[in-house]
Parts: C-alpha cells; sequence; structure tokens
C-alpha cells in the first residue's frame, strides 16, 4: 500500500492569540483531518530556534506532519478538499492565509 506524508507548514495571523491557534488545530483540525480515510497519524512541531543554518525567508514557525496510507493517494487528497468544502474541516480565522504567510502544503510519497 503506498505511503506518503503531507507537510503543513502555517503560522498565525500577526497579533493571533497563539493559544486560541494551537487549541484550534490541536483540538478540531487534526481530529478533522484523522477523520480523512488513509490519514493514519499526525504530529505538530513549533520552529526552534536552533538551526543548522539562518533559512532565506520568513519561515513557518508551526508544521504539522500527517501520514497517509492507502491505494490511491489523489483519491485521500479529494476527499480532504471535498470535506473542506463541504465545511467540514472549517478553518480558523487564526491561521494567516495570506501572502508569504499563507500555508504551504507539500506531499512526499515513499520512494
Amino acid at each position: 500500500m503506498p505511503r506518503a506524508i503531507l507537510l503543513a507548514f502555517t503560522n498565525p495571523v500577526e497579533g493571533a492569540s497563539e493559544d486560541e491557534y494551537n487549541a484550534w488545530y490541536d483540538g478540531r483540525h487534526v481530529p478533522d483531518v484523522l477523520q480523512v480515510a488513509g490519514v493514519r497519524s499526525a504530529r505538530r512541531l513549533q520552529l526552534s530556534p536552533t538551526q543548522l543554518r539562518a533559512p532565506a525567508g520568513p519561515p513557518a514557525r508551526y508544521l504539522a506532519v500527517y501520514e497517509i496510507e492507502a491505494d490511491s493517494l489523489e483519491d485521500v487528497l479529494a476527499e480532504w478538499s471535498a470535506r473542506g468544502a463541504a465545511g467540514q474541516m472549517p478553518i480558523s480565522p487564526t491561521v494567516d492565509r495570506e501572502g508569504s504567510r499563507a500555508p504551504l502544503i507539500l506531499v512526499y510519497e515513499e520512494r
């Protein structure tokens, strides 16, 4: 069965309560995503002040790592998108969705 990870790099809106942002992410968004067929696990991480090299631009402060295992990665991502469009996975207003601070979503498949 094919395996992949989805990486979501995000930031809270400037001036938003980080406690509110993290409460929504941990208490609402992660459980919503784990309802998508094929999403096996989720972890959240915060950018460390200790880095090997300085980033080229302002990095996202938060990273969510979702592990996916399914016969069809396309089906998993289609369900994820459909649930979002149907309002089953609402996005908090504390998530910055504009410009260079907008979420960056990347999917990597196992080789």
